[in-house]
């Protein structure tokens, strides 16, 4: 039998423009394929997550796995401790109002965990790309600005060169007042957010 070989893939900065269009499209099936198979995900506001108590489960985890499974049935049998649990049964967002529901809680415990470590998956992941997105930026930034700087000698130096680089150099000259305009605008800010201050103040009763 033929022993097959993986190929090992090609390095990114190695990719044509075409291969990186299918690594890109491909990437995005790939997570759109994972973000339907975890049908259900809750979306919540900064706000709700800052505050969620759900931050504590990483610390009660341990205890919660423990109580959890004494409550639930071992050999088709209830357990006997469950009954004095019965008046929590409108508290763990379950089925029945009527019955605290461990098997339900365990299972979401279990979920919870998986989450977590794909959670952390993701941010090591994101990590890697927006540390490698920086690497490439400086591999084209440090000789992009040399090359622009040259175009605009360049441009100085010719009439026909000035019209061939005038797209360039028209954008490049765009972002210097885009930077332009948006200082001023922090300045203004900061001057209207100084008046307001001393306007409140100026309005306090002085201490008698």
């Amino acid at each position: 039998m033929t022993k097959q070989t993986v190929a090992t893939p090609k390095d990114i900065d190695d990719l044509t423009k075409a291969e990186l269009d299918a690594l890109y499209a491909e990437s995005n099936q790939q997570l759109d394929v994972l973000e339907a198979r975890w049908a259900g995900l809750v979306q919540q506001t900064q706000h709700e997550r800052t505050h969620s108590i759900g931050r504590s489960l990483g610390v009660l985890g341990t205890p919660l796995h423990l109580l959890f499974n004494l409550l639930m049935p071992k050999d088709g049998k209830e357990s006997d401790l469950l009954k004095y649990f019965s008046g929590l049964g409108d508290a763990d967002f379950g089925t029945d109002p009527e019955k605290f529901e461990p098997e339900l809680l365990s299972r979401r415990l279990y979920r919870w965990e998986y989450e977590q470590k794909i959670q952390a998956r993701f941010e090591k992941l994101a990590r890697s790309f927006g540390d490698d997105s920086l690497h490439t930026g400086e591999m084209v930034v440090g000789p992009g600005l040399l090359a622009l700087a040259l175009a605009r000698t360049l441009a100085l130096s010719s009439a026909a060169h000035r019209a061939v680089l005038a797209p360039v150099l028209n954008a490049f000259g765009d972002l210097t007042k885009q930077a332009r305009a948006r200082a001023t605008e922090a300045r203004a800010e900061k001057k209207a957010a100084a008046d307001a201050e001393k306007k409140a103040s100026d309005k306090k009763p002085s201490p008698s």
